[in-house]
């Protein structure tokens, strides 16, 4: 962070506060298409995965809130804090990018699992 200097660590920051709004929109997104995309399975007669919608849903919102708890650690890095915060923002991050995967994974699999028949 040295080698940044001032100007690199403001664009640090300025990044980390710009991501707020971002997560506050992909995480609720997230979790809706999971709940739609689960309807559609139960509707479709796929009721196993469609009964995985809202567990889906809140793994997407859990992954945007640990997402904020990762940037609020990162600033504090920024603001020359050290202790836990690197540890608490790579713990945050993984997670959220393990919940991420759950939910892309989810979708993937249920609009594969949407995609009409091929005609023969």
């Amino acid at each position: 962070m040295a080698a940044w200097g001032n100007r690199g660590r403001s664009a640090a920051r300025a990044s980390l506060l710009l991501d707020y709004p971002y997560l506050a929109t992909y995480g609720p997104l997230l979790a809706r298409a999971c709940e739609v995309t689960g309807e559609r399975l139960s509707e479709r007669g796929i009721h196993a995965l469609g009964r995985m919608r809202r567990p889906m849903a809140a793994t997407q919102l859990a992954a945007a809130l640990l997402d904020a708890v990762e940037n609020a650690a990162l600033l504090g890095v920024l603001a020359g804090r050290r202790g836990r915060w690197p540890m608490i923002a790579r713990t945050s991050a993984l997670a959220k990018f393990a919940l991420l995967s759950m939910g892309g994974l989810y979708l993937a699999g249920g609009l594969a699992a949407l995609r009409p028949a091929a005609a023969n």
